[in-house]
């Protein structure tokens, strides 16, 4: 296959705009998992612009842990890039994989699934995705956003409960807090009470 017809090359030339290519096995340079940005470059003409070619940059697959461990919001989840073919990248259990995303992701309820929304250019800053979550098996949520002019996205999947648990812990705790306040002061106005019957003669 020549290379213009690769998708690094065509996909760029075709469209006009800079594209991520779907993550692919580099035989021929560093033996991984890589994807590439392409972008086309093109030269004043007559009749506009010409296009003399595409400028690229190679970022291996393994490179991504890191940003990816930043994006993961709780045990139970975890950060992903999600490619507009519907190709996960992510470490839902460990080790980066690079898979489906319904393989990778069980949805928990119908409707149109994320990867044909974010290839569809649909909305998606308020849509949210019931989802199982990966280690535990529980109730996940899924969130979505593209990027890239909305050739890729990036995306979490996240413990509603494990998210909301500190917050009710606080609550938890200024709970306990009032009560035992109410109980001290229960305590403080009966003594109160006593030491007055006490002292103040009877009938005044």
């Amino acid at each position: 296959e020549s290379y213009w017809e690769q998708p690094w090359f065509a996909e760029p030339a075709t469209r006009g705009e800079p594209v991520w290519v779907d993550p692919y096995f580099d035989r021929d340079g560093g033996q991984v998992l890589m994807t590439t940005f392409s972008a086309p470059i093109y030269r004043p003409s007559e009749e506009g612009h010409e296009f003399l070619g595409v400028i690229t940059a190679d970022l291996a697959i393994g490179d991504l842990h890191d940003y990816l461990e930043s994006l993961r919001i709780d045990s139970a989840g975890f950060g992903f890039l999600l490619t507009r073919s519907g190709t996960l990248i992510g470490s839902p259990e460990g080790p980066i994989i690079v898979e489906p995303l319904a393989r990778a992701v069980t949805l928990a309820g119908a409707g149109t699934d994320p990867a044909a929304a974010l290839r569809a250019g649909d909305a998606l800053e308020d849509r949210v995705w019931p989802v199982r979550c990966p280690r535990s098996g529980g109730d996940c949520l899924l969130r979505l956003r593209a990027v890239d002019r909305g050739s890729w996205g990036v995306g979490v999947v996240y413990s509603e409960e494990a998210l909301l648990a500190p917050l009710r812990n606080y609550e938890t705790r200024v709970f306990s807090v009032g009560v035992i306040m109410l109980i001290l002061l229960a305590i403080v106005i009966s003594l109160v009470s006593m030491v007055l019957s006490w002292v103040l003669p009877d009938g005044r």
